[in-house]
């Protein structure tokens, strides 16, 4: 048998076991978001793992593995910061009692739902309401489905929390775009070209290493353009050494965010963010709101792997 034919084979075979890993993984995903479907309606109801399989094609043991395989939780673990992160917004939006909250989440009682919720939240209810700032609020996890304008699919899970991110000064460059939604956006060559400037002028300050953001002036974007304004740096506390050189300065003001934790390949998230404006915010609590977009790269970001990591940061408001 000949080279060429040896090679057909394994390009046959090797597209064959990719179409059925993928279509394991999809029918995975179908199965586990009937499963959170059903988490998320039944919230304030005893929610056990055996409760959960029967509703289900797996076991225990196997729902267990799936759900931690396609969302990162545990599936005790993701019910009980959800119902947290319920009872820490009621806490924030309403005055009503600590243990009627505590009930109405689905805790047994007030002493359990303090415990736990000190637990998650490194403080006490009462301190949480006194501080007035929504954080670390686990949001459901959501399925991104079809986008609606390029009929794309969306094949995996997306986690979403909502945060107060205080006050910061940043330093960094900018730059105009034409943002993700213009008619015709430049965002992919301009705002390489900025970090690519950003990263020159820096190297010898040795700045690698640190978590560094792109910002987006949303309220500033005109009308009809969609240009706006890009910066591409650091923030100041992070990065003192920078100060020798000429950067430029901003103040990012206290803000409420979704926090939207993308991992893929950087090309989805155009996507992802479409999927996050015509899908999770409308069925959400929130409104979206014209204030600083930023883009948080950890020190580990990796621009050109499938699975890269990075949180795209939205500004909102409670509704």
């Amino acid at each position: 048998m000949g080279t060429g034919q040896n090679l057909a084979i394994f390009n046959s075979t090797h597209i064959a076991e990719k179409l059925l890993t993928d279509s394991i993984h999809i029918v995975h995903l179908n199965r586990i978001e009937r499963v959170l479907d059903y988490i998320h309606s039944h919230l304030e109801q005893p929610l056990s793992v055996a409760h959960l399989a029967e509703h289900s094609c797996w076991s225990r043991w196997q729902l267990q593995r799936v759900f931690l395989a396609e969302t990162g939780f545990g599936i005790a673990q993701y019910v009980r910061q959800l119902r947290l992160s319920n009872a820490a917004s009621r806490l924030l939006t309403s005055t009503d009692r600590h243990v009627d909250i505590a009930l109405a989440c689905g805790f047994k009682s007030e002493i359990s739902f303090s415990r736990s919720f000190k637990q998650f939240f490194s403080c006490s209810p009462s301190k949480y309401r006194q501080r007035g700032k929504f954080i670390g609020l686990l949001m459901p996890i959501s399925k991104a489905g079809k986008n609606k304008n390029t009929n794309k699919k969306i094949a995996h899970l997306i986690k979403v929390h909502v945060e107060t991110k205080p006050e910061f000064k940043f330093i960094g460059l900018s730059t105009s775009i034409n943002g993700i939604f213009s008619i015709s956006p430049d965002f992919s060559s301009q705002v390489p070209s900025l970090w690519q400037q950003l990263n020159t002028l820096t190297h010898p300050f040795h700045p690698n290493g640190k978590t560094c953001f792109g910002i987006l002036d949303v309220a500033g974007a005109t009308e009809h353009t969609d240009k706006m304004t890009y910066w591409a740096g650091y923030n100041k506390e992070d990065a003192v050494e920078l100060d020798e050189i000429n950067l430029e300065h901003i103040l990012i003001p206290k803000q409420l965010y979704a926090v939207i934790n993308f991992v893929g390949p950087i090309a989805q998230l155009p996507d992802t963010l479409d999927w996050f404006i015509h899908h999770w915010l409308p069925e959400s609590d929130y409104d979206g709101i014209e204030a600083f977009d930023i883009e948080y790269y950890g020190p580990n970001f990796d621009l050109y792997s499938s699975k890269t990591a990075m949180q795209y940061w939205v500004p909102i408001k409670h509704r």
